[in-house]
This record gives C-alpha cells, structure tokens and sequence, in this order.
C-alpha cells in the first residue's frame, strides 16, 4: 500500500513548501509500522494495542506484520 500510494496513481495530500504528505491514519500506530520496516522486529503491546496495529499493518497490506503480530 505505502508503494501504491507514492507510485503516482493516487493524489497525495501535500505540503509543497515544507515536503510534508499527509496520511490520513492514525500516526501514534504508524512509528510502529516504521520501526517495523525498518528492523522487523514486532513491538511489545497491550492486547488493545495489537488489535489496533492490526488493523494499520492490514491496512498498508504488511504481510510481515501481520504474521508477527498475530504470533505474538
């Protein structure tokens, strides 16, 4: 998902002065799934917080991650 949404098929909302793109998901959520890009290691959370990175790892399509959270 995050390769669609830059790969010119869909408008991003950005800022042009300062580079900013807004994503409109939850951004607390997101730095996990960025350290999880980046190192692959799954993140120690509460059960309410798993459900929710779920949701967000289902969303951005992040096979890994799902996988991981749902061994967790």
């Amino acid at each position: 998902m995050l390769a669609a949404m830059f790969s010119g098929r869909h408008t991003l909302c950005h800022d042009s002065e300062k580079g900013y793109i807004f994503v409109d998901r939850d951004g607390k959520l997101f730095r996990h799934i960025l350290n999880w890009l980046r190192d692959g290691i799954v993140p120690t959370l509460t059960d309410a917080e798993y459900s929710e990175l779920m949701r967000e790892a289902e969303y951005y399509q992040l096979l890994g991650l799902i996988e991981g959270i749902s061994s967790s």
